[in-house]
């Protein structure tokens, strides 16, 4: 029976310098994926293993020589949670290393061994990098109803000041829970009545309070986590973790390619 090893997560501090502002969108990170396999076919192939909820390929990049499905396998899945866009990054970077390589250790690994990459697992999740609006998101693209209302996706962030980018807010109010830092006063951190402190600010997402229910985009865009929506300890009754385990196509993809690979 072939033996795989999963590692789930893939992300290197030493590494994580040469991945940050060159994340890609989708359609961008697939060009790439095809281009590795066309470049380097008789060791590499890229396939489709599902669709995302959104209707977006999740993709797997196989790399060996030879008949790859009977060697021992290494299976590394990046992106599972879409706000993770360094371990997306990180993993076609491996694969682009380990292709590119004319070492006698790795033609000697592609002899011996299988690769299976995929590097990106919540592809709904990670397109709200490249949208207009940015902000981190988790979710895939199901409807979910976090605050348990009975509606979807009503009160969600807003770019008041039209930069782009969903930040934080400070108010001034005498219920706050936060002060200011005092070695940066640009920074809050949470007041200690056990010291002394009292709170002078509260602090909020940007947006507003779009059903009055005293609380700030607590129920927009953002759908089911993958990370959160796997079989092994599966969190019930979670925000983002679906509504049962396997719920999601994504889950459903990366469990059917491990079954059968």
């Amino acid at each position: 029976m072939k033996k795989l090893l999963l590692i789930f997560g893939l992300l290197s501090v030493n590494q994580l310098a040469n991945a940050q502002n060159a994340y890609q969108n989708h359609s961008q990170l697939t060009s790439r994926l095809k281009a590795l396999s066309a470049r380097y076919g008789t060791n590499a192939s890229v396939q489709s293993i599902g669709k995302s909820k959104g209707g977006r390929d999740i993709w797997a990049l196989t790399i060996g020589k030879g008949n790859v499905s009977q060697k021992p396998a290494i299976a590394i899945i990046a992106g599972v949670d879409g706000a993770h866009l360094a371990g997306t990054e990180l993993a076609v970077q491996l694969a682009e290393k380990l292709l590119g390589s004319a070492s006698d250790s790795v033609a000697k690994l592609f002899d011996t061994k299988t690769f299976y990459i995929v590097p990106g697992v919540n592809p709904d999740a990670q397109e709200q990098y490249a949208a207009k609006v940015k902000f981190e998101r988790s979710g895939n693209d199901t409807d979910t109803d976090d605050d348990r209302d009975g509606r979807m996706n009503e009160d969600p962030f807003e770019d008041l000041n039209g930069d782009g980018l969903i930040t934080q807010i400070r108010v001034e109010d005498p219920a706050g829970t936060y002060i200011l830092s005092k070695d940066d006063p640009r920074v809050l951190i949470k007041a200690d009545p056990a010291k002394g402190e009292i709170g002078k600010y509260l602090l909020i997402t940007e947006g507003f309070d779009n059903d009055k229910d005293g609380l700030f985009n607590e129920d927009g865009v953002g759908g089911v986590n993958i990370d959160k929506n796997t079989t092994y300890d599966y969190p019930i009754f979670v925000a983002g973790s679906g509504e049962y385990a396997a719920s999601e196509p994504e889950t459903r993809a990366i469990l059917d390619f491990v079954q059968e690979y």
